[in-house]
């Protein structure tokens, strides 16, 4: 299995190179041609190269060569003979099917599980020195990882950035207001909304991964720096189309603000990458929109340069010769199966990789409708039950392309027609998916089981209703499907539907009996999901079918509180108009108001305030507004909670005080603040984790203990100041 994967890691890498030299050399030209945004995707080349290396290589049969049966069969040496040579020993096998791989390529004399695991180490230790340095300038600027968390730095030299893969975010310095005019504030957010809408943070997740997988490769480096330098210039031509008559002032705050700001080791800055080429980008704000004629061109440029990268890399794989063997002579001894570089994990059948190739090579007949082949396989002996993942079994597979023949000659072969593949699915699943319904009956009438469960893909009439397939699924509710089957992970029928917002499915599935208010533990209610996806139509729908605007989901929380954490202010007041209560608690998620105060949502918390929100409401796991609020650092919600009402001394167990969690996130302005509001210095309270006891460590928190813990000494400094008593044990976490 490792001289498998580290065979391809290798195919990967020289695929990866080539097209890194091609975007190297062609991206000055394609610049001056096309315009920044072209050269920019110019780099999905890279990653289209690495994948087409790793396609299965092209497929040739071979009939059996008559040989001498009277010679000895051995095991000859990778210097001895070529791979075809090698393949030729196995001619007077038992009926069997095997491939074998033609290829010039050779790896190091070096042992295979040794390089293996230097590459894993060496991509461990690149992703994670990224990952340290990142966590280091969070914590430097008093900055927190997630979604609502703070935007504003605690420094003047950090920013304007975008953070964050999943949920990117703007950051800018504290002193943004007053080092900026608002016309230069307004660009600068202009050009990193830009890298947001484009999806820039996401493809730098890529380019990051594609950097750490090819760790070894200094191409990669060179690549990545020149890689964000077009991000840059693509987004500062982004910009230019909506603000090109202010080219001037884009210009000069860039050269305002070349000596300001820390770049963020993960994010897309102001700043790019470099500062180098600062000149480079202000020369081409001077140049004029590119022509529609000019534009079109670049981007037919671009599509035939990504196809044309795909062939090739493909061309230049090995080609996979399979040997059909139907020899009558006795099986030679099973160590002739067995390459000397192939990994069987220690296990003393050391046809297991044999087997994996023999599959393998079924699948992709099936899936090629190559049917001569795959019927010699299967009359060879070929595991008709084979998972190939990413794939399927054989059946799934034929089920997938429509082809009902091979599922009857696999079925007569002993293809289990059941057979669940995690993350592929059953035969029955594959096919409601792909809407096949002559394919779905046929399966059914087989025996296929309606209600079979595959894990990440759910059941076959969660698939159509994700599909939004009315007609699948009125078949499979005939068939007997249990329309409130959970599949973890995938929810349910009337999940999907609302997933893929289909009315006209849901009412198919709330005729067959789907419960309005069930839970779909990790999934939530039919509210919270429609709720989550903004989909309004669906939320009047159920709100008129009577479904609980109150019911609490574990893990997603109330409707309103689900509302809240995203800001939708539309449903929010949907959802109280309807009846939802304001105040409504879920364990481990909290209140409405917590949830907006989280996300350092001033309008969103004004409306639940103005809506009866209770200021000072427990959410255990949460604490309460005013706690969640100190710990994100967010002095203006602070303040704003304190007007309200908020006791700047409440506890919660497990959450503790404002002050605690101030100091504990290492937040000097809210400390200061609540200190003077008549913030206990000097409270110590209970942490709620009762297993430290037995472990010799505290129970008990501290403001000043809690500072030392995390080592802000500032504040240390500062609430000794306020008369805070030294810690009388050390404190965990």
């Amino acid at each position: 299995m490792t001289s498998d994967i580290l065979f391809l890691m290798a195919q990967s890498a020289l695929g990866a190179s080539a097209a890194m030299l091609l975007v190297m050399l062609a991206r000055k030209r394609v610049l001056a041609a096309f315009g920044a945004r072209t050269a920019y995707a110019l780099w999905l080349l890279v990653p289209i190269a690495m994948v087409a290396s790793l396609l299965p290589a092209d497929f040739v049969v071979r009939e059996p060569v008559e040989r001498d049966l009277s010679r000895p069969v051995t095991q000859p040496t990778n210097d001895q003979i070529s791979t075809e040579a090698r393949a030729t020993d196995m001619e007077t096998a038992a009926p069997v099917a095997r491939t074998e791989t033609q290829s010039s390529f050779q790896l190091p004399e070096v042992p295979t599980p040794l390089l293996f695991a230097l590459w894993i180490a060496g991509t461990g230790v690149s992703l994670g020195a990224l990952a340290i340095g990142q966590r280091r300038f969070m914590k430097r600027h008093g900055l927190k990882p997630g979604l609502g968390k703070s935007r504003v730095a605690r420094h003047a030299d950090v920013g304007p950035a975008v953070l964050g893969f999943l949920n990117p975010r703007i950051v800018v310095p504290h002193d943004f207001r007053d080092a900026y005019s608002p016309l230069e504030r307004k660009l600068i957010l202009a050009h990193e909304q830009a890298h947001i809408r484009a999806g820039d943070m996401q493809t730098n997740a890529l380019a990051i991964a594609i950097r750490s997988l090819n760790w070894f490769n200094p191409l990669a480096y060179v690549a990545y720096g020149l890689f964000r330098t077009d991000q840059e210039l693509a987004c500062d031509e982004r910009v230019m189309r909506s603000h090109g008559k202010h080219r001037r002032a884009y210009a000069e705050t860039l050269l305002k603000s070349q000596l300001m700001g820390e770049r963020a080791p993960l994010g897309c800055s102001w700043f790019g990458d470099t500062r180098h080429p600062l000149k480079d980008r202000v020369a081409r704000l001077a140049r004029r929109e590119l022509s529609p004629a000019r534009r079109m061109a670049g981007f037919g440029l671009l599509l035939g340069a990504t196809s044309l990268t795909g062939v090739a890399a493909w061309a230049t794989l090995a080609t996979q010769v399979v040997y059909l063997d139907g020899s009558k002579a006795s099986p030679v001894a099973l160590d002739t199966f067995v390459s000397a570089d192939m990994d069987t994990g220690g296990d003393s059948e050391q046809v297991d990789p044999l087997k994996e190739a023999q599959g393998a090579a079924l699948v992709d007949a099936i899936l090629e409708r190559r049917r001569d082949h795959a019927e010699a396989f299967l009359k060879a002996g070929v595991d008709v039950n084979y998972h190939r993942k990413g794939d399927g079994t054989p059946l799934s597979v034929a089920a997938m392309v429509g082809d009902r023949e091979m599922v009857d000659l696999l079925i007569k072969a002993g293809a289990d027609i059941n057979k669940v593949a995690p993350g592929d699915g059953t035969p029955l699943l594959v096919a409601a998916r792909s809407g096949d319904r002559e394919m779905v009956e046929a399966l059914l009438k087989a025996g296929a089981d309606v209600n079979a469960y595959s894990p990440g893909d759910g059941t076959a009439l969660i698939a159509a209703a994700r599909s939004r397939d009315k007609e699948m699924v009125e078949l499979l509710l005939e068939a007997g499907a249990q329309v409130n089957q959970v599949a973890p992970g995938d929810g349910t029928a009337l999940l999907a539907a609302i997933d893929s917002d289909s009315p006209a499915i849901m009412e198919v599935l709330l005729e067959g009996g789907a419960e309005l208010d069930m839970v779909a533990p990790g999934d939530g209610t039919a509210m919270t999901a429609a709720v989550q996806r903004r989909a309004t139509k669906v939320v009047d729908q159920l709100i008129k079918l009577g479904a609980s605007v109150n019911k609490a989901a574990p893990g997603e929380g109330t409707p309103l509180l689900v509302a809240a954490r995203s800001g939708d202010t539309v449903m929010v007041d949907k959802l109280l108009k309807a009846g939802a209560d304001v105040n409504g608690y879920s364990a481990g998620d909290g209140t409405p108001l917590v949830a907006a105060v989280q996300a350092s949502d001033m309008v969103m918390v004004e409306k639940l305030l103005k809506a009866g929100a209770e200021v000072n409401k427990a959410a255990p796991g949460d604490g309460n507004a005013l706690i969640m609020a100190s710990a994100i650092g967010d002095l203006a919600m602070v303040k704003r909670l304190v007007d309200a009402g908020a006791d700047v001394n409440a506890f919660v167990l497990g959450d503790e005080t404002p002050l605690i969690a101030a100091s504990r996130g290492g937040h000097m302005e809210v400390v200061e603040y609540l200190t003077g509001k008549g913030a206990d210095v000097n409270a110590r309270v209970r942490t709620g984790d009762n297993y430290y006891k037995s472990r010799n460590k505290s129970e008990y928190r501290t403001p000043l203990g809690q500072a030392l813990r995390y080592e802000h000494g500032d504040i240390a400094e500062y609430l000794r100041k306020k008369g805070a008593s030294e810690p009388t044990e050390p404190e965990d976490r």
